[in-house]
């Protein structure tokens, strides 16, 4: 009953911290850049860390906050909040590049950028998922193989699996948080969104020579410190423009892989 006792007491007196997982990524591209990313997922928050920048998430209060470690600069807000400064910076963006042709062509360049992204959507619309009837193991998870096709096309390989840390990350709600008004990418397509809710996604290889390639390599059982999903002291808080522009120089001065 003493050591007992004890152990609650020393339960008690520790820095707060509570069961969760750890997952390890990898990723390449068509470029030929590679990464590696590490998430711990804890009582539906998250934290993502991935070539120099720390992500951090807040599902019961869709928050979110975005860190540079080396720069020590930090921007937080709703996920709400982010995603409607991000458009503004590309309407902005849109606007400077319109500036750039003559007056009398800028309309009809406008009108193509829309048309553009109308076409695209209706792309995403026509992608179909099936399975294929094949199962993996990946980091010692079962997965079921489904197959993505736009017009008969194959443009994807996506492996889907069970896994309790399920429970400790609603993967829909993440997924919706995230998405971007004007999402053009294969993870924005109605039916990826469909196959997120079967289950976790452990493996994706996409285009038709599998030139990404994103796989979860390694999933552990992590007790993690609350500090871990909090802005650390002698962070400074900066809009989420001048983050990005910092984000940008430090990819630039960074040695390439």
């Amino acid at each position: 009953m003493r050591t007992m006792m004890h152990l609650l007491l020393m339960g008690m007196l520790v820095t707060p911290s509570f069961a969760g997982w750890r997952v390890t990524r990898v990723q390449s591209n068509s470029q030929g850049g590679t990464d590696t990313s590490v998430t711990v997922v804890q009582k539906q928050k998250l934290r993502v860390e991935s070539d120099g920048e720390i992500t951090l998430v807040d599902l019961n209060k869709e928050e979110l906050a975005v860190l540079l470690p080396q720069q020590k600069s930090y921007w937080k807000g709703k996920a709400r909040t982010f995603h409607q400064e991000l458009n503004a910076m590309v309407e902005q963006m849109k606007d400077m590049m319109l500036q750039q042709l003559p007056k009398d062509r800028r309309e009809e360049a406008r009108k193509m950028m829309e048309q553009q992204k109308e076409a695209r959507k209706k792309e995403l619309a026509a992608i179909q998922a099936s399975p294929t009837g094949k199962k993996e193991t990946i980091a010692g998870v079962e997965a079921r193989e489904y197959v993505l096709k736009h017009r008969e096309q194959v443009i994807a390989h996506i492996w889907v699996g069970k896994h309790p840390l399920l429970k400790d990350l609603n993967m829909e709600k993440l997924s919706e948080m995230m998405q971007m008004e004007e999402g053009t990418s294969l993870s924005d397509a109605p039916a990826y969104r469909e196959l997120i809710k079967k289950g976790l996604i452990l493996k994706e290889v996409r285009g038709m020579m599998g030139q990404n390639y994103e796989e979860i390599i390694k999933i552990e059982s992590f007790r993690a410190p609350a500090s871990l999903f909090q802005i650390p002291e002698g962070y400074k808080a900066v809009s989420l423009q001048e983050l990005m522009q910092r984000a940008a120089q430090q990819g630039m001065s960074s040695p390439q892989e």
